[in-house]
């Protein structure tokens, strides 16, 4: 029969952020309008240099949406989709916010 031990309560309550998920500083709100594809806005976003490095961060698994792994660099974003490219200086983060072109603002209350 085999036995389970239980670890002290101070370890399973630690305060340090799972290596998966890297702790965001702050995010910056790039507008787009109309549809972006995800290594589009990597650029627009100055996440990275250009599209070789957005390729190779995309490709290595290192850039998240909305904290699942995307790697596929045609992505289409969609408005509030936050976009996380964990660089060997530390994570980066962005936020997209579409603006449809002549569309009128919604009317508020």
């Amino acid at each position: 029969m085999a036995t389970v031990t239980q670890q002290p309560s101070s370890s399973r309550t630690s305060s340090r952020p799972s290596p998966s998920c890297p702790p965001v500083p702050h995010l910056l709100r790039v507008p787009v309008q109309g549809r972006i594809r995800l290594g589009q806005f990597l650029k627009l976003a100055d996440l990275v240099r250009d599209g070789a490095q957005a390729r190779a961060a995309v490709q290595a698994g290192d850039v998240t949406v909305n904290a699942v792994t995307e790697t596929r660099r045609g992505h289409h974003l969609d408005d509030g989709d936050v976009v996380v490219v964990d660089l060997p200086s530390g994570p980066v983060a962005a936020v997209v916010e579409v603006s449809a072109a002549g569309t009128p603002a919604p009317a508020g209350p």
